[in-house]
């Protein structure tokens, strides 16, 4: 399966940062990603249990990524996680 073109291992090994980076895990860190975005409010996950549902409140609660971090993922969409 692939995210935005681009192989899922691909991702996982550049984008590891974030739980790191966020002290979460990846799945927070994307909503959170999602939730940076200008113009961006609402991100509907479709949550199908607890965990998850846990998840994206948690992502809320932690807020927008540092502008250093988006920076970093800006970085890595134009440098290496360009489809090929």
């Amino acid at each position: 399966m692939a995210w935005s073109g681009v192989p899922r291992l691909l991702a996982q090994q550049h984008l590891g940062f974030l739980a790191d980076e966020t002290s979460s895990s990846l799945s927070v860190a994307a909503m959170r990603y999602a939730l940076s975005l200008p113009g961006v409010s609402t991100v509907v996950t479709g949550a199908k249990n607890r965990t998850e549902l846990a998840e994206a409140v948690a992502a809320v609660t932690a807020g927008p990524l540092p502008p250093a971090t988006m920076e970093h993922i800006t970085t890595l969409q134009r440098t290496v996680l360009v489809p090929q």
